[in-house]
């Protein structure tokens, strides 16, 4: 199988196991050891140029690419904002599911989510799609986060993963990005 040391695959989410056949090739005869870190620290040590070259790690996409969003942050190469895409957009569609129900009851606006982030006119920005929403029509968010679709249980139906690897000094690089359907 692709996965020998991996008995109970359907345990996991539907996300975890698009991500775990994105990265371990079809028909490779390896044993795959799998570890998940709960208690994440902030220390790092660098590994030898031996370990480094068989070491791919996988991250979700944290940096914006949208210049107009980044400037307004002021983020720079010292100061990047991981995830700070991801938190806006989250917040933005919050807050259109709200203004799209009328509502600020948590279930009403959960529940509203999913038809904010699809299916609609698209609209990059609060004030957009407060317009959009405010003349009737359904929307569909997609912010500096990138395309964003939620499906009815809250979870992404589409994220953007990176693959990287390590140098012979340690220091980690880009392999590619993949997506993964939720």
């Amino acid at each position: 199988t692709v996965f020998p040391n991996l008995e109970r695959l359907t345990e996991f989410s539907a996300l975890a196991q698009g991500l775990l056949v994105g990265v371990v090739p079809r028909g490779d005869n390896l044993e795959l050891k799998l570890y998940f870190n709960t208690r994440a620290t902030a220390s790092a040590e660098p590994m030898g140029g031996s370990l480094a070259s068989r070491v791919t790690g996988v991250s979700p996409v944290a940096y914006s690419t949208d210049q107009e969003f980044l400037n307004t942050l002021g983020a720079s190469p010292d100061n990047p904002s991981p995830y700070a895409a991801n938190a806006f957009d989250c917040v933005n569609l919050i807050a259109l599911a709200a203004l799209a129900g009328e509502s600020t009851q948590p279930a009403t606006i959960a529940s509203l989510i999913p038809s904010v982030s699809a299916s609609g006119s698209p609209c990059s920005s609060f004030a957009g799609c407060r317009t959009e929403i405010e003349n009737g029509s359904n929307i569909n968010y997609d912010g500096p986060g990138g395309p964003l679709t939620v499906n009815s249980d809250g979870d992404l139906s589409e994220a953007e993963f990176e693959l990287f690897g390590f140098d012979g000094s340690g220091r980690d690089y880009k392999k590619r990005t993949m997506q993964v359907p939720g």
